[in-house]
C-alpha cells in the first residue's frame, strides 16, 4: 500500500533559513520539493558535484585494485592505517600518481613501438654510424617486400642484408658521402641516437617506476578506500543540502522564503511539535489532484519483499494502488513454473538458508534478497513436484510408494501443465481487470468504473457457465440477461457525460481491443509452460551425458561423471533462474500491469536526513 501525505508549505525569515533546514534535515521525515535546475544556478553545488564525482570515480579505481590485489598483501597493508589520513589530500594524492603513471605509460608505449622497429636490425652503436660519416661513408637503413630485393644492389651500393620479418627484407648499404644517393626503390628508416641495449635499459627504468606507482595506488586502495567513502557520503549530504536551500522561493524582496515538503501523514502530529518550536510559519494541506505526490511503499513483510521487483518498473502515482501486494503470489507461483525442478528450489533455498546463518554481517537489503531467494526457491520446490523433475531425474518414474502417492495426487502431464499455464493466465488477467475497476473508483468515482465492470461480469459470466453449465446454462434465459446487462455498461458508460453515439463507438473499439488484445496476453502465458519443460530436458540431458560419457575406468569414470553433472546443472541453474525472473517480470509488468490500468511514474519518496 501507498502511505498516506501531507504537504506542508514554509515560509521562513532569510537570516532563519539555514537553522530552519537543519531542524528539517534533523526530522529526517520531509522530501522537500527540489527546484529542478538549483545545480547550474549556483556555482558552489556545481563544485561540490564534481568532487563527487571525483570521489566515486576514485571509490571505483581502488575498489578494482583491491579486487585484483594479493589477499594476504592486502590484509597487511589494511593493519597499517594512518591516523591522520585526510580524505582531499588522499584524492589529489592518487590524482597526481595517476596522471604521472599515464605519463610514463605513454613514454612506454612509444618506447616498445620504438624498440619493435629497432630490433630487427640488432644491436649497434648509433655513434659508430656518424663515426662513419665523418670519415666519408654513408651508411643507410632499408626496408623492401623481399620480391623486390634485387641482387646487383650488392655490388652497385655494398648492400647487406640483416633480417627478413614476414614478407619483409631489412638490408644496410655502404656509399661514399661524395657519391650520389642509392637509386634504390624501398623505404628509408632513419634509426635514432640511443641504441637498442639503452633504449631497453630506458623500458625497463619506466616499468620500475610504473611498479612503484601501482604499489602506492595498491597501499592507497588498502589504507583509503573507507576514508573516500565516507567523504562521498558526507559531500552527497552537504550536495542535498544545498539542493533543499536553493529550492526555496524568494518572496517580499528577499526577505521570506517559500518551501515546500511533503511528509507522512502518520507522523504529522510529531512533526507539528517539532515545527512549532521553531516559529516558522507553516500550514498543511491534503494532496489535489494534479500534484506531484512522493510516493513511499508500506506493506506487509511478505510482500515488502518484492518491492525491489516492482520497483525495477516504477513506482504507482499517489492515487494509484500499489499492486505489489497482488502480483507477489503470482511471482513466486510463476518463478515456480519457470524453474520447474524441485531439485534446483531445494538448492536455492539451502544456498540462502545458509548465507543468511553463516553471513551475520548482511546488510538489511541484502537479507531481505536472500529472504526472496528462500521464498522463490521453496515454491519451486513446491511446484516441481507437479512433474515430478528432481535435478532432472524424473520421480514418478521410480517405484517408490510415497512418489507413486504422490504422483496419482499431484501429477501434471505435458496437456496438463499447458492447460495451467493458460488458466493461470486467465485468473491473472481478469484479477487485474478488478484491480483496474477498483483503481476507477478510488480515482475518479464509481461512474468512471462502470464499463470495466461490464467486461468483469461479462468475462466472469462466461467462465462460471463454462465451469458450472448446471447453475448456469452458458447461452441461457439468465445468462443472456447478465451477458446484455454488460453490454450496456459496456457501449453506453465508457465515457460518463459524452454523447450516447460516441460512447457505442468507443464501446466497439474497446471491444477490438479487448477481442484482439486478451487473447495475445493469455497466450503470453505459455512461456510458464515452456520454460519448465525445457529446463527438465535440458537436465535430463546432462544427466545421460554424465552417464554415457563416463570411461569404464573405477576413479577416473566417477570423477568425469560427477564434473559433468555438476558443471551441466551449474549451466542449467543459472540460464533457467535468470529466465524464471526475466519472464515472471515481463509477465507482471505488461500483462499484469496492462490489464490493471497501472499508470506510474511517480517520485520516490526521499527524506531530507543526515547521511549516516
Amino acid at each position: 500500500m501507498i502511505a498516506k501525505m501531507k504537504k506542508y508549505q514554509f515560509l521562513i525569515f532569510h537570516k532563519e533559513y539555514d537553522a530552519f533546514l537543519e531542524t528539517l534535515r534533523d526530522a529526517g521525515v520531509f522530501h522537500v520539493v527540489e527546484k529542478q535546475k538549483g545545480a547550474a544556478d549556483d556555482a558552489g553545488l556545481a563544485q561540490k558535484m564534481q568532487v563527487r564525482s571525483q570521489l566515486r570515480a576514485r571509490i571505483a579505481l581502488f575498489e578494482r585494485i583491491r579486487k585484483a590485489a594479493d589477499p594476504a598483501s592486502l590484509k597487511a597493508l589494511e593493519a597499517d592505517i594512518p591516523a591522520d589520513q585526510d580524505a582531499m589530500a588522499l584524492l589529489q594524492r592518487s590524482e597526481d600518481r595517476i596522471n604521472e603513471k599515464e605519463r610514463i605509460q605513454q613514454l612506454v608505449n612509444a618506447l616498445q613501438k620504438e624498440i619493435e622497429h629497432l630490433e630487427v636490425w640488432g644491436e649497434f652503436d648509433p655513434k659508430r654510424v656518424h663515426d662513419l660519416e665523418a670519415a666519408g661513408y654513408r651508411l643507410s637503413f632499408y626496408i623492401c617486400p623481399i620480391r623486390s630485393w634485387k641482387s646487383e644492389w650488392e655490388s652497385l651500393y655494398q648492400a647487406m642484408e640483416i633480417a627478413r620479418k614476414g614478407t619483409q627484407l631489412y638490408f644496410v648499404t655502404l656509399t661514399s658521402i661524395d657519391a650520389p644517393a642509392p637509386a634504390i626503390d624501398a623505404e628509408r628508416y632513419q634509426p635514432g641516437d640511443a641504441s637498442l641495449s639503452t633504449l631497453k635499459a630506458e623500458l625497463s627504468d619506466y616499468q620500475s617506476s610504473i611498479e612503484v606507482l601501482d604499489a602506492e595506488l595498491l597501499r592507497m586502495a588498502a589504507q583509503g578506500l573507507n576514508l573516500l567513502e565516507a567523504a562521498e557520503r558526507s559531500q552527497m549530504a552537504d550536495i542535498q543540502y544545498d539542493q533543499v536551500r536553493l529550492s526555496g522561493r524568494k518572496e517580499a524582496d528577499e526577505k521570506l522564503l517559500l518551501l515546500d515538503a511533503w511528509a507522512p501523514e502518520n507522523r504529522v502530529k510529531h512533526i507539528n511539535a517539532i515545527l512549532d518550536q521553531t516559529g516558522a510559519w507553516y500550514a498543511t494541506y491534503d494532496p489535489k489532484p494534479g500534484d506531484d505526490v512522493p510516493v513511499l511503499l508500506q506493506n506487509n513483510p511478505f510482500a515488502r519483499l518484492f518491492e525491489p521487483i516492482a520497483n525495477l518498473y516504477m513506482l504507482p502515482k499517489y492515487a494509484e494502488l500499489d499492486l505489489t501486494p497482488f502480483f507477489a503470489p503470482f511471482f513466486m507461483l510463476f518463478f515456480g513454473l519457470c524453474l520447474g525442478d524441485s531439485g534446483y528450489g531445494l538448492l536455492l533455498f539451502l544456498i540462502a538458508s545458509g548465507v543468511k546463518l553463516f553471513k551475520k554481517d548482511l546488510g538489511k537489503a541484502f537479507k531481505a534478497i536472500m529472504t526472496l531467494v528462500q521464498i522463490l526457491g521453496a515454491s519451486t520446490f513446491i511446484v516441481g513436484f507437479l512433474t515430478g523433475t528432481f535435478f532432472g531425474f524424473t520421480l514418478y518414474e521410480y517405484q517408490v510408494p510415497i512418489l507413486q502417492r504422490l504422483k496419482a495426487a499431484v501429477f501434471f502431464d505435458n496437456n496438463d501443465m499447458f492447460m495451467l499455464s493458460l488458466g493461470i493466465g486467465v485468473v491473472q488477467i481478469l484479477f487485474a481487470m478488478i484491480l483496474r475497476v477498483v483503481n476507477r473508483i478510488i480515482q475518479f468515482g464509481v461512474v468512471h468504473a462502470l464499463s470495466m465492470i461490464g467486461w468483469v461480469v461479462l468475462f466472469l459470466s462466461i467462465g462460471f457457465a463454462v465451469l458450472f453449465p448446471s447453475l448456469l446454462p452458458l447461452g441461457g434465459a439468465i445468462h443472456l440477461g447478465i451477458m446484455g446487462a454488460a453490454a450496456v455498461l459496456i457501449f453506453f458508460f465508457n465515457s460518463p457525460g459524452k454523447n450516447p453515439f460516441l460512447n457505442v463507438g468507443l464501446g466497439l473499439w474497446d471491444t477490438y481491443n479487448m477481442a484482439t488484445g486478451l487473447m495475445g496476453d493469455v497466450l503470453s502465458y505459455v512461456r510458464l509452460f515452456a520454460l519448465g519443460l525445457s529446463g527438465g530436458i535440458l537436465g535430463g540431458v546432462f544427466n545421460s551425458l554424465a552417464v554415457g560419457m563416463s570411461p569404464d575406468i573405477p576413479v577416473l569414470g566417477t570423477v568425469i561423471t560427477l564434473f559433468i553433472f555438476l558443471f551441466g546443472h551449474a549451466i542449467n541453474l543459472f540460464m533457467n533462474t535468470l529466465g524464471a525472473l526475466v519472464h515472471p517480470m515481463r509477465l507482471t509488468f505488461v500483462e499484469f500491469y496492462k490489464n490493471s490500468g497501472f499508470e506510474g511514474g511517480a517520485p520516490t519518496y526521499t527524506a531530507f536526513s543526515k547521511q549516516k
